[in-house]
């Protein structure tokens, strides 16, 4: 699910969200995709909010773990204001979650759903979900 493309451009352009890519010469490899929360934990220190990303076939668990850890680096690094991290587990989120939680102990563990309103059909599984909005 995601809105309208000029939508997700225009919440590049304000640094509403962050897009990082894994390209190689013909395809993308990987897309994490952040988002800026406008929640702050501790006084002048905001969370960003890793809220989906899909890993290519070709793309090892491993490349797609290292991508997460040099994104989060450099939207932190460049952003000096953001100094936690939250993962919604889900799109391929999971794999993150579980390397995270084998390093760290998170500070909050929130569960959290989507419910579409007017949609009859099964629950779909948390990796079987993207939205981006």
């Amino acid at each position: 699910i995601m809105p309208e493309m000029s939508n997700i451009i225009e919440l590049m352009d304000t640094k509403n969200i962050y897009i990082v890519m894994l390209l190689n010469e013909t395809e993308i490899e990987a897309v994490l995709f952040f988002r800026k929360t406008n929640t702050f934990i501790e006084e002048g220190k905001e969370a960003l909010s890793l809220f989906a990303s899909i890993r290519g076939h070709n793309t090892s668990k491993e490349t797609f773990i290292q991508l997460f850890y040099l994104a989060v680096r450099k939207v932190l690094t460049d952003k000096q204001v953001f100094h936690y991290v939250l993962i919604e587990d889900v799109s391929d989120n999971g794999l993150l979650v579980k390397d995270v939680m084998r390093e760290t102990y998170p500070i909050i563990n929130s569960p959290c759903a989507y419910f579409f309103y007017n949609f009859a059909y099964q629950s779909f599984a948390s990796n079987k979900c993207l939205i981006v909005n």
